[in-house]
């Protein structure tokens, strides 16, 4: 098959996936906000496409949709190129998406979230969608907690958590020095907030300038290529393990 994303094939190449056994679809939900002076607003929703299309390709029978690139990002509206949308909004979109992909004969949908402040409203559609389609409805979400295989890559570079951080530090800026290198701006790479760690995710625009007035949770300077690599590597292996743990019931 000349693609597993969606975008890139014609109707009846899906139709036939689809026939052939790819009765998996992956739906990334990626956001498009501000990650401080160093990485591009689209962070979140590269997440999206590189983490959707790795998972499909070591699924084996998946296909991955069009990332949703615009999440519930009200917390960042401080800085510019932030593009925020309700939790309503996000929440019908999501289950939109999701019925129109079960009409087509997909038998799994999973929700991808990549942004934080996505999580809730992403379980939220997954829990009012399911009783309304034939797929199977898996939501990942909450992939970086501390028993996770990226969490123990950073730890073995010597990496704290509050360095990783949840936004803009360590942990995404290697991602994308490894996704998007040309899209890394490395003379603005400076340390931020580094404080007592929490993901936090109801962040008022005044605390978020307040507390982290660069944008920035974490401390990329401390980031590299070769760790983000290794990240994308760990994260999407354990993306393939719950997936297939939901499926196997």
């Amino acid at each position: 098959m000349k693609s597993l994303r969606i975008e890139e094939l014609t109707w009846p190449e899906v139709g036939k996936a689809i026939e052939d056994g790819y009765k998996t679809v992956i739906v990334p939900v990626g956001s498009t906000e501000q990650h401080g002076p160093h990485l591009p607003t689209g962070t979140d929703a590269y997440g999206g496409d590189c983490y959707g299309l790795r998972t499909a390709e070591k699924l084996g029978n998946a296909l991955v949709a069009p990332t949703i690139r615009f999440g519930v990002s009200h917390h960042h509206m401080g800085m510019t190129g932030t593009i925020t949308v309700s939790t309503d909004t996000l929440i019908h979109l999501v289950m939109d998406v999701c019925l129109s992909l079960d009409a087509h004969g997909f038998e799994n949908i999973v929700l991808m979230s990549c942004h934080g402040n996505n999580h809730g409203p992403v379980i939220a559609a997954a829990q009012e969608v399911a009783p309304e389609v034939q797929a199977t409805i898996v939501a990942l979400a909450y992939p970086n907690q501390p028993e996770s295989k990226a969490r123990k890559i950073l730890r073995e570079h010597g990496i704290t958590p509050e360095e990783a951080g949840y936004h803009a530090g360590a942990s995404e800026t290697s991602f994308i020095m490894a996704y998007k290198p040309e899209l890394v701006a490395r003379d603005m790479l400076q340390r931020g907030y580094v404080g007592p760690y929490a993901e936090k995710y109801f962040y008022t625009v005044q605390e978020l300038q307040r507390i982290a007035p660069l944008g920035i949770f974490g401390d990329p300077t401390k980031a590299t290529k070769e760790l983000g690599e290794k990240l994308i590597e760990a994260t999407t292996d354990q993306y393939v393990e719950i997936i297939r743990h939901e499926l196997s019931g």
